[in-house]
């Protein structure tokens, strides 16, 4: 996904991102879930990050340090 996004005319975001490796896991027959959470920051601003799990491991998305966020939103498989 990495070496794709590179190579977009456009700006690529954590969302586009997990969109799209959990498109490709549903092809390939793999079950993942799509996870959305947001957050404000220490002086209010909106934060969200994306990203795609398999069996409890990240697979698109991982930071090196989450912040805190609130709201979880999981999308499972085909809901996307």
């Amino acid at each position: 996904m990495r070496a794709a996004a590179r190579r977009m005319p456009w700006a690529v975001t954590c969302l586009t991102t997990a969109i799209r490796t959990q498109a490709l896991s549903d092809r390939l027959g793999e079950p993942t879930s799509l996870k959305i959470e947001v957050a404000r920051d220490e002086v209010g601003e909106f934060k969200a990050h994306a990203w795609v799990e398999s069996q409890g491991r990240v697979i698109s998305g991982a930071l090196s340090e989450p912040p805190e966020f609130t709201l979880p939103t999981t999308l499972v498989g085909d809901a996307v």
